[in-house]
């Protein structure tokens, strides 16, 4: 099962459309110092901190059926609220105290509007390996921050240089997306019985689930998609996704469109969302706390597994060969 959400979904990707991208992608830069790459024409790409997925129910009468929204996480709103306005000089939204967290939201300079919450919530384990947040989010972070330090001054006494010490985000945590669906019921069981992901109860029966790592792009802006978000999967080969979506639980994919990034193939999720699935084919970004992929060292790496699975085939043939022999000399 644990091989087969792996072959399924390898990470996501989540797009925020703009009508000012160069603009949005500065907030993301030069405020919240995500990790990044080029993967190609100059397109920016980010490496975002841990991301979990969320469903909520439309009403019936409801327009925005499959509409995506992206939120960031902080370890303390109010923090977060007087260092965008005192540093950044961005005005954020009143903070509101939910059940489950603590919400303020400000908009980017390309027209989006990216909601910001303080989670008073558990969260899921993680696809990569990571476990369940167990403590305050602030605390994670002052820990974080102080390892962080902690190396980078052991570097320094051990390179005899004094390096600039960068510590990722200290206003943003993580991130979160919501898929909005007028049936969540059957929506989940995609991502808990297909996708596999892992999940949580963050509160009141809310099922929570733990995503891949997670990459940010501003594309192009299309027709009536200003601030619209879209959550993407991604998987390491698109023939063997729609394959196996068909065969073992009877989904029909689109047929797979090969683009210069990617080869990109989808399906409808019950609730009516649109699910776009891609196999990338560019450089993938640093995350907070993990490296990136290079699409060399990908393949690389496939050619090193290749040559040392072949020498363990010919070493074993040869010691089948000799045993034979011997047996062939007792007898």
């Amino acid at each position: 099962d644990t091989t087969l959400s792996t072959m399924l979904s390898s990470g996501t990707h989540v797009n925020i459309y703009s009508k000012d991208a160069e603009a949005d992608k500065k907030v993301f830069l030069e405020m919240f110092k995500l990790p990044n790459c080029d993967p190609g024409g100059g397109w920016l790409m980010f490496g975002l901190p841990p991301v979990t997925l969320g469903f909520h129910t439309l009403a019936e009468d409801s327009k925005a059926d499959g509409k995506h929204d992206l939120m960031l996480t902080c370890a303390e709103i109010d923090t977060f609220v007087k260092v965008m306005k005192e540093k950044f000089d961005v005005e954020c939204e009143e903070v509101k105290t939910e059940p489950w967290g603590k919400l303020t939201a400000f908009k980017l300079p390309g027209g989006s509007e990216m909601k910001v919450y303080q989670p008073m919530h558990p969260f899921p384990d993680f696809p990569d390996g990571r476990k369940r947040q167990e403590e305050e989010p602030s605390v994670v972070e002052e820990k974080k921050e102080e390892e962080a330090t902690k190396k980078a001054d052991e570097k320094d006494a051990a390179t005899g240089k004094e390096e600039e010490k960068t510590i990722f985000s200290p206003i943003i945590t993580g991130a979160h997306v919501n898929i909005h669906s007028k049936d969540t019921k059957a929506d989940k069981k995609v991502f808990l019985d297909v996708l596999k992901f892992p999940h949580c109860d963050a509160g009141g029966g809310w099922l929570m689930c733990g995503l891949p790592p997670t990459t940010l792009g501003f594309p192009t802006l299309g027709t009536n998609t200003n601030g619209k978000h879209e959550l993407m999967l991604t998987c390491d080969d698109a023939d063997t996704f729609v394959k196996t979506m068909k065969e073992k639980f009877e989904i029909d994919c689109k047929e797979v469109n090969s683009e210069p990034w990617g080869s990109l193939t989808g399906f409808k999720l019950p609730g009516g969302s649109e699910m776009e699935v891609y196999q990338a084919k560019h450089a993938l970004p640093d995350f907070p706390g993990r490296k990136g992929i290079k699409r060399k060292d990908v393949v690389g790496e496939k050619k090193e597994d290749e040559v040392a699975a072949s020498t363990e085939d010919k070493e074993t043939t040869k010691e089948e060969t000799t045993k034979e022999e011997t047996t062939k000399e007792e007898t």
